[in-house]
């Protein structure tokens, strides 16, 4: 039994390393929505402390509860990806793209998530997209003969 407990520690050390050292947002959460761990990248996004987090359900930082329970039971068959809303503690919300799946850890059923900020990639492809549009009524309003 004593290596089975020395293998738990390093799996568990080596989940801590890899979860810490993550630059995405890692939350683990139970099937009831509770937090019950937050990596680095989490609490810089969502501005809540460690502690923070950990008091909270996921409806916090995401408001669609029903919908949180859909995905969270279609992740017991097999890794769902989704686009979703979060918001931060201040209220501020911001895109966000998630991946997740159910795992077992110390013999609880768990989810993992991790959940992708694509604030900068929105905001990038809104630019993009007005830039076209910009250019495009230049082309249909022009009076003079254009070539291309």
């Amino acid at each position: 039994m004593k290596g089975n407990t020395e293998a738990k520690g390093y799996c568990y050390g080596m989940y801590r390393i890899f979860f810490e050292d993550l630059r995405d947002i890692a939350l683990l959460i139970d099937f009831d929505g509770k937090i019950v761990d937050a990596n680095k990248a989490a609490v810089m996004a969502y501005g809540y402390s460690y502690q923070e987090l950990l008091s909270i359900n996921i409806s916090v930082l995401r408001k669609n509860w029903s919908l949180t329970e859909q995905q969270m039971a279609q992740t017991k068959e097999s890794w769902i990806f989704f686009k979703a809303i979060h918001f931060r503690k201040d209220g501020s919300s911001f895109p966000i793209e998630v991946s997740t799946h159910a795992i077992k850890m110390e013999d609880k059923d768990l989810l993992i998530s991790i959940v992708r900020d694509v604030s900068d990639r929105e905001q990038a492809l809104q630019a993009l997209q007005q830039r076209e549009e910009k250019y495009r009524q230049l082309f249909h309003n022009a009076t003079d003969c254009l070539f291309v």
